[in-house]
């Protein structure tokens, strides 16, 4: 992502437009983050940038649900 980024000097995955590219993507890093798992790109702050980015997308546009990590919902799987 950071590659395709600084190349096209756009905001957003492909260019500089909210796309289809960023709509595929935006579930998993969302629930990355939910997980607790933003360790992923703390080193890549390209990838934080384009999720701030993403969260300033109006709600409506975006494809995600705010559920839950599933072990929040119950105590049987704790370790």
């Amino acid at each position: 992502m950071e590659w395709k980024r600084h190349r096209d000097g756009g905001s957003w995955i492909v260019g500089d437009q909210y796309t289809l590219a960023d709509v595929s993507l935006t579930p998993t890093i969302v629930r990355l983050e939910d997980c607790g798992r933003s360790d992923l790109w703390a080193r890549r702050p390209a990838v934080a940038g384009w999720l701030e980015r993403v969260k300033s997308v109006p709600i409506s546009t975006l494809p995600i649900c705010r559920a839950p990590a599933i072990w929040d919902l119950t105590t049987e799987f704790r370790i």
